[in-house]
């Protein structure tokens, strides 16, 4: 049922096309998310084949609480010579006592600092599909593709908005997937960009591109992930209730308590009916030896 956290004021990120807020109720859900990811990805957080050696260092774009940096950090064997860093446009939910080879910093992927050239051997970044516009992604990619070495990865980790859903039980399913894709719509997000990194790490000049996609239960009849992915997925309608509001509903809702109600029967219908599920891109390549630009 709908928590009586979606009635608390969210802290949003000014001047960023980012729907998603930035507070402490954010980083409990993202911290959720990065359990059941790492989860049905059989507990891989480098996809990627690379070796990590001394002097190496890692760039997490989109950090947060550095979730995924953390763990990061213990799969590859806590090695002091790995260096660390993360970056997000907000500095809300950094850790205030990271380890010493772990550090953070506040910078956009559109415009990583020109110090930062070459210096990293594996860049990971995870659903900034509701963050990056259209025109936006290619200069990401680039701007990812400067900062690391010849010999470097990268790693796009994207979700897909639509779930799947058994046929005949669908009537809530889509009226939260239009809410999610008129909200991206109106803000010139790619919310299905998962589909389309290939071609666009291909035009960057990257190579040996890999794309890898899964599928994660949703509901109860799924069990403890399955009810995990759903949860998950009505906090990102909780987290969002706002600046839908503010756009007047895109003629779904009218009012915070059809909001709050369409959530609830979204809950209900993929509790009560087997088979949905929510898909889930991993996509890696690697820059080319001897390409310093």
């Amino acid at each position: 049922m709908t928590s009586d956290n979606s009635a608390k004021e969210r802290y949003f990120t000014n001047d960023s096309a980012y729907v998603l807020p930035s507070d402490d109720q954010e980083q409990k859900r993202l911290l959720e998310q990065h359990k059941f990811i790492t989860r049905t990805f059989d507990n891989r957080l480098i996809l990627a084949p690379i070796q990590f050696a001394d002097g190496d260092q890692i760039l997490e774009v989109g950090a947060a609480a550095g979730a995924w940096l953390h763990d990061a950090a213990q799969q590859t064997g806590t090695n002091p010579e790995i260096k660390f860093h993360g970056i997000d446009i907000e500095d809300r939910l950094f850790p205030s006592k990271p380890p010493p080879n772990m550090s953070f910093s506040v910078a956009s992927v559109l415009d990583l600092p020109p110090t930062w050239k070459g210096r990293f051997s594996y860049v990971h970044q995870r659903l900034l599909m509701g963050a990056l516009t259209e025109t936006q992604w290619p200069i990401a990619i680039q701007e990812i593709y400067q900062v690391l070495k010849p010999g470097g990865w990268i790693e796009l980790s994207e979700g897909e908005i639509l779930s799947r859903c058994p046929p005949g039980y669908n009537d809530e399913h889509l009226r939260a997937h239009r809410i999610l894709h008129e909200l991206g719509t109106s803000r010139g997000l790619v919310m299905d960009i998962g589909s389309e990194l290939p071609e666009l790490l291909k035009a960057v000049g990257f190579v040996d591109i890999v794309a890898i996609s899964k599928r994660m239960p949703m509901g109860k009849q799924a069990g403890e992930l399955g009810e995990a992915v759903l949860e998950n997925s009505c906090n990102v309608l909780r987290a969002i209730k706002k600046p839908v509001l503010m756009k007047g509903g895109f003629g779904v809702v009218q009012t915070g308590e059809e909001y709050d109600a369409m959530i609830d029967d979204f809950q209900r219908e993929v509790n009560d009916v087997p088979g949905y599920t929510r898909g889930h891109s991993i996509t890696y390549a690697r820059k080319p030896e001897g390409m310093r630009g």
